[in-house]
């Protein structure tokens, strides 16, 4: 089938360890949501299509410090940020550079909030001003120059997020050149809402590009390797939004034939529509460079969400037994007295609206729900740090005022990397969720230590195998087998 389409579209297209960041970082950190770049189903909900290990991989990505990051993952922080503002290009040198417009990103009713984004090719800073300066002067328009390490996207999202933090944006400035950990702390939030916000199709797309990349060998790559997100990552990701909106692929796998690949309907058998004429209609294609539509179209020749037949999923064998260690946590569930959660949720219940994240939570990414989201909080230490917090799609409550947090769950990155992927352990965190949010806890997971793995770090030792045997044999049972 990769042949096929290939062959067909070469013809017929031209085309924290602690739990908690300080107050005033955390204010910065938007709560993160999963948003197929504004595609929506009749119901406002969110259309996204099953993570690929290629995606989970490249979301990962994203969340990693020092990886550098491109326009699509602009544009969905500046979805998440509710505001729409440009990204542009210089060219010329010195006081003679002009700015040129290279793309618009976001969306939202906050157009612009004059400042956008110049893009030098590896290298993000902040300009003043929005959407009209195409083939203006670029001299004396650069408000802020984030540091170079990695993290330039985030920090200049940041920043334009923050409107430059008021005046003329010199005091932020400073203190993100003079404050390292202060630095760190707000990109690695931004981090996180760019990988809660890329939709899903998008990470599988490229992230098998990436993969391909890699695996190329010859001179002459395939439309998927050669695909470069920063000309086209955009109307790729919203292509393929309204692909899975259209045609979603619960209902629909993808078959290619002679005139090219072809969406069937999975109850009937019966052909849909031609994926070259649907993505030939698309306006976020009109414009873009054809290799766009040819790596998509390579894309979706191996994509597992739509074959006929998807893999089976792997075998990933029994879980272990967990504990969950809590300690009492005086900083959640702490309400201001400001808002009356109820009467601003329409009479739910804070217990509902909690129990409602606990029961939609998704390992890959955080999650929003109606008056509640799961929050992968970001954080510099060797522990996954997550939390349920008030405030959903629905309705805006207390945001980023610390009195939301309503439950608090740590486990260690290297447990949960091992165990993620196992489609039970998602009940292993629930019900740390429950007990945090019942006892009022921090929960720490871990997993239970068994006699074998006591003689194993003891290392045939006696005088040191008496602590962990006692500890083993004498602990109360608590934790999900």
């Amino acid at each position: 089938m990769r042949d096929l389409i290939r062959k067909y579209d070469a013809s017929s297209a031209s085309q924290a360890e602690s739990g908690h960041m300080n107050s005033e970082a955390r204010s910065y950190a938007q709560p993160v949501y999963q948003s197929n770049f504004g595609q929506m189903n009749g119901q406002g909900d969110v259309m996204q299509c099953q993570l690929t290990a290629e995606g989970q991989a490249y979301i990962d990505r994203v969340k990693t410090p020092g990886v550098w990051g491109g326009h699509p993952e602009a544009h969905a922080m500046a979805v998440a940020s509710g505001l729409k503002t440009s990204i542009y290009r210089a060219e010329g040198d010195g006081d003679g550079a002009q700015l040129k417009h290279v793309h618009d990103i976001g969306k939202g009713d906050d157009e612009h909030a004059g400042l956008s984004l110049l893009w030098t090719g590896n290298h993000y800073q902040v300009l003043r001003g929005g959407a009209d300066m195409h083939n203006q002067p670029l001299a004396g328009k650069i408000m802020h120059d984030p540091g170079k390490v990695g993290d330039c996207l985030y920090e200049a999202m940041f920043y334009l997020k923050r409107r430059g933090g008021g005046g003329d944006g010199s005091e932020l400035s400073q203190k993100l050149r003079d404050e390292h950990s202060y630095r760190s702390t707000v990109s690695n939030a931004m981090r996180s809402t760019a990988a809660g916000y890329m939709p899903h199709g998008l990470a599988n797309f490229l992230g098998h590009a990436d993969v391909e990349e890699a695996a190329s060998k010859s001179k002459k790559k395939s439309p998927l390797a050669a695909f470069d997100k920063d000309n086209g990552g955009i109307e790729a990701g919203m292509a393929l939004s309204a692909l899975s909106h259209d045609y979603s692929p619960a209902e629909h796998y993808i078959v290619g034939d002679k005139k090219g690949p072809v969406l069937h309907s999975r109850k009937t058998g019966e052909k849909v529509q031609s994926v070259n004429d649907y993505f030939r209609k698309l306006e976020c294609l009109s414009r873009a460079d054809k290799k766009v539509r040819e790596a998509l179209l390579d894309h979706l020749a191996s994509d597992p969400s739509y074959m006929k037949e998807p893999p089976k999923e792997k075998d990933h064998g029994p879980l272990p037994g967990f504990d969950y260690d809590q300690t009492a946590e005086p900083k959640i569930q702490v309400p201001s007295g400001e808002k009356d959660f109820s009467g601003e949720a329409g009479g739910k219940t804070v217990a509902e609206a909690v129990d409602e994240a606990i029961k939609g939570l998704d390992l890959t990414g955080s999650a929003s729900f109606a008056h509640s989201r799961h929050d992968f909080q970001p954080t510099g230490g060797t522990h996954q740090n997550l939390q349920i917090q008030l405030g959903g799609s629905k309705l805006s409550y207390r945001r980023g005022e610390g009195d939301t947090s309503s439950t608090l769950v740590l486990i260690s990155h290297e447990l949960f990397d091992k165990y993620k992927g196992h489609p039970k352990f998602a009940d292993i965190v629930r019900e740390a969720h429950r007990r945090s949010f019942k006892n009022r806890t921090r929960v720490e997971i871990k997993e239970k230590r068994t006699i074998r793995k006591a003689l194993k770090a003891a290392k045939g030792n006696l005088v040191f195998m008496i602590y962990p045997l006692q500890s083993i044999l004498g602990k109360r049972k608590n934790g999900l087998t």
